[in-house]
């Protein structure tokens, strides 16, 4: 259900801060799936101001939409379709502020080794429905699989029905993926350099290692790759640049989500504030703003004037109504899907 990098990053501090106000924060598990999420919200929205996605928490949090598969999953949970750990969501919330203790990225890349605390945040649910049974999330099957009815619905927008299915058996490591691409767990579905199939492959954890791919590089490394190879395109894995380190402007290569690869000084720069002269090629301003002309103007909130056309206005999670011209909310149903 939750994906780590659906969120934005902050100081700990101020994590902790922002949960106890927003979450019930006494320390204690979150006491439902609605609690467990508003203290996910508290966090995001910290760490999207810290990193300068966000103009302030109040902005952060009135752009958070409320989600027909959210709702659907406290419905499973009232029902009892839905079985809710508070144990595991706890410390999946434990885990999350970890990672999103800095602007750093690299918690985001593939890890050799699981994290204990990551595996809570896919398991503090757990559905009871059997194969071929009516679904219309993963998290409502015991199988943890629910095939879509139609492939295209989108669920975070829509209900979308489908039915309980058995997962398909994991590829081993080494095994050829190109059919299911779906791996063992702590490998990931590549193709390795020189190969023309793809392998299940456990990510590197050694720098130099060659890759074509940055899931082949296990955090804090990257796939330093080189364009200028034409067709043949690889690589090696090679660390984050911290700010003002060298880094690869062809590729995510600096470690802060503020900064930005200089193509001409080939070092980890930090992305320019609203009001300041801005590059219009690299749109080299921090996330909260875009460059429009050669400043850094500020995206606009919910209900503030925007043009269909440009839709880097409005910030993060919002789009652009074409009715209104004004930054609003994706278009989404109400309500859980039942």
């Amino acid at each position: 259900m939750l994906s780590a990098s659906g969120f934005r990053v902050g100081c700990l501090a101020s994590f902790m801060l922002l949960a106890a106000g927003c979450g019930g924060g006494d320390g204690a598990p979150p006491a439902s799936v609605d609690d467990f999420y508003r203290r996910v919200n508290a966090l995001a929205c910290n760490r999207s101001v810290a990193c300068a996605y966000m103009p302030d928490v109040a902005t952060c949090l009135s752009t958070l939409q409320d989600r027909p598969d959210l709702a659907t999953l406290q419905a499973g949970v009232d029902s009892g379709k839905v079985i809710y750990d508070a144990a595991k969501a706890g410390a999946c919330l434990d885990y999350l502020k970890r990672v999103w203790s800095t602007c750093n990225l690299s918690p985001f890349v593939p890890n050799a080794v699981a994290d204990e605390d990551e595996e809570a945040c896919a398991e503090f649910v757990v559905g009871t429905v059997a194969a071929g049974g009516g679904c219309f999330l993963a998290e409502e099957c015991a199988s943890r699989n629910c095939q879509q009815a139609d492939p295209a619905c989108f669920r975070l927008r829509q209900c979308c029905p489908g039915t309980c299915v058995a997962p398909p058996e994991p590829t081993p490591v080494g095994g050829d993926c190109s059919a299911a691409q779906n791996c063992v767990a702590g490998s990931y579905c590549v193709i390795p350099p020189g190969a023309t199939t793809h392998t299940c492959e456990v990510p590197s954890t050694t720098r130099g290692t060659p890759c074509t791919e940055t899931l082949q590089c296990a955090s804090p490394l990257y796939c330093d790759l080189d364009l200028t190879t034409g067709t043949a395109v690889t690589g090696t894995c090679e660390l984050y640049g911290t700010t003002g380190a060298r880094c690869n402007p062809d590729v995510f290569s600096c470690e802060d989500a503020r900064d930005y690869c200089d193509p001409a000084t080939l070092t980890c720069t930090r992305r320019l504030g609203v009001g300041a002269t801005c590059d219009p090629e690299q749109q080299n301003c921090l996330f909260l703003a875009w460059c429009v002309g050669t400043t850094c103007v500020a995206r606009s909130a919910v209900g503030g004037a925007c043009t269909p056309t440009d839709p880097p206005a409005c910030l993060v999670g919002l789009e652009c109504a074409t009715q209104t011209n004004t930054c609003a909310f994706f278009a989404a149903d109400d309500g859980p899907c039942l």
